[in-house]
């Protein structure tokens, strides 16, 4: 429990705070429970001040709002404080409800374009094994893996997220292995929160509708490596941002996909990759040591996840012989290169790639296992950065056997107009076929693959929806994957 005092501390837009108990923090009115404050934002879509008679008739034991507009709230039986920005001194009301429960465990940030979900799940997987009890948070959920609770972004709102690690706390996690976005970081979701570690998986372009240029990217994603000692720091030598990142980082624990002569910091590299049809086989060597690592994952690009996920293991103390022995537990994470299988049938994987640089490592990853033709299923989601639209369709066409172009979240886009720019970025002598369904988009690519061949489902991977307008609508690769499956089995 906290004082209502304590929390709003110097934060108060001129309105006394009173001394007064306070048992969780909400934004949302529907999850109030009798003690809480309830939290009332000025939202683009929606004024949640509107709800502060609901939210007393739940039981909240005060409110703290949005006053930076002149707005004053009517008073009613509960205290009802007003606050400036209140969006920026988010952070700081749910550190100091929830004590900062990551000072009480192991926090452990990945940050990067692409592979943050794979390599945070290897780091809880791996940790169970060696019974570090350890949670998950990002794109995929959280909780304790595999049971995990859907979440509503990558990274949570700090009310959330720091309620979150309380109440994985006190189930017992020593440690939680978390995905941290640009946009956690660049709206400061994070600021209060204690990293013990930190990993780099990559930069490649994305969310420019939001952070404009590839420099604020950069430099959203390097903030995270602000947060925690150099030394706990785990980074990717071969990408260029990377190799950027460990000259400002030179105490940090470098990782690459090959030997790198000369190299006076810290490393682990792969001597040898090998892609085999039960997944990929690295031979480790470096600063801990050799290694001979299997994990049945399908992708080239899912050894560099290994690594990094291999070098925060050995940031944190563990041994690499116990790495080596427990390694096989890591298994593929849902939606990321996963593949679906029948004797004599095409192999159909789901991937997330949504990004150009995704794409590209997926196509290619699927080309170092031997398959005979690689038929790529994708899209580009509406409302989002359009520069990359030509780009990806490009990349499918010149990389892929065929390419069968399609919807993926329209939104409040023209889902025509999306598919139209993707294909204006096609070679003039390029195969391909637009089919707006998604469903049987992916259908009529498995019906025209060979039992040697691959077809990737790229774009969507996890997701369980298709967003059009602003409704979502129940929709999964993953569902129509099994679904194709299961009836070639008559």
């Amino acid at each position: 429990m906290a004082d209502l005092k304590d929390i709003l501390a110097g934060l108060s837009d001129g309105c006394p705070v009173p001394s007064l108990d306070i048992t969780g923090a909400v934004s949302d009115n529907r999850k109030i429970s009798r003690g809480n404050l309830f939290v009332a934002f000025k939202g683009l879509h929606f004024d949640a001040r509107t709800l502060i008679p609901d939210a007393e008739r739940r039981g909240a034991a005060a409110v703290v709002y949005e006053s930076g507009d002149g707005f004053s709230a009517e008073p009613c039986g509960i205290p009802l404080i007003p606050v400036r920005n209140l969006d920026i001194c988010e952070a700081d009301i749910a550190s100091r409800v929830y004590s900062q429960p990551s000072k009480d465990l192991s926090l452990i940030g990945i940050t990067g374009t692409n592979g943050k979900s794979t390599v945070t799940h290897m780091i809880a997987e791996w940790s169970q094994s060696l019974n570090v009890k350890t949670g998950v948070m990002g794109t995929l959920g959280t909780g304790f893996y595999p049971d995990l609770t859907p979440s509503p972004n990558t990274t949570l709102r700090p009310l959330d997220l720091e309620r979150t690690l309380r109440e994985m706390t006190l189930e017992g996690a020593r440690a939680v292995s978390m995905e941290v976005s640009s946009h956690g970081l660049a709206q400061g979701r994070v600021r209060n929160l204690y990293f013990s570690y930190g990993g780099f998986t990559n930069l490649s372009r994305d969310h420019l509708d939001f952070h404009k240029t590839m420099d604020n990217y950069r430099e959203a994603k390097f903030q995270l490596f602000k947060m925690i000692p150099e030394s706990h720091a785990v980074i990717n030598y071969g990408d260029p941002a990377g190799k950027e990142f460990l000259s400002r980082l030179p105490g940090a624990l470098a990782f690459c996909t090959e030997p790198v002569p000369g190299y006076r910091g810290r490393m682990i590299y792969a001597e040898e990759i090998s892609c085999h049809p039960e997944g990929i086989t690295v031979w480790v060597n470096g600063s801990y040591g050799r290694a001979v690592l299997s994990v049945p994952l399908i992708g080239l690009f899912n050894a560099e996840n290994l690594l990094c996920a291999l070098g925060v293991m050995l940031a944190r103390g563990f041994v690499m012989a116990d790495l080596e022995r427990t390694v096989g537990c890591l298994r593929p994470v849902r939606g990321r290169m996963e593949c679906f299988r029948k004797p004599g049938k095409p192999v159909l994987v789901v991937d997330y790639a949504h990004t150009p640089d995704g794409l590209e490592k997926a196509i290619s990853g699927l080309r170092a296992h031997g398959f005979k033709r690689i038929i790529t299923v994708c899209g580009c989601g509406g409302d989002r950065d359009q520069g990359k639209r030509p780009i990806m369709g490009k990349i499918a066409c010149l990389n892929s056997d065929r390419v069968f172009f399609t919807d993926d979240n329209p939104r409040t886009e023209d889902h025509l107009e999306i598919l139209r720019m993707m294909v204006a970025g096609v070679p003039a002598d390029a195969g391909y076929k637009i089919i707006t369904d998604r469903e049987s988009a992916i259908r009529e690519a498995f019906a025209v693959a060979e039992p040697e061949d691959a077809v990737l489902v790229a774009g969507k991977g996890h997701e369980d929806y298709q967003i059009i307008g602003t409704v979502k609508h129940h929709y999964s690769d993953r569902e129509t994957a099994a679904k194709i499956l299961e009836g070639m089995s008559k």
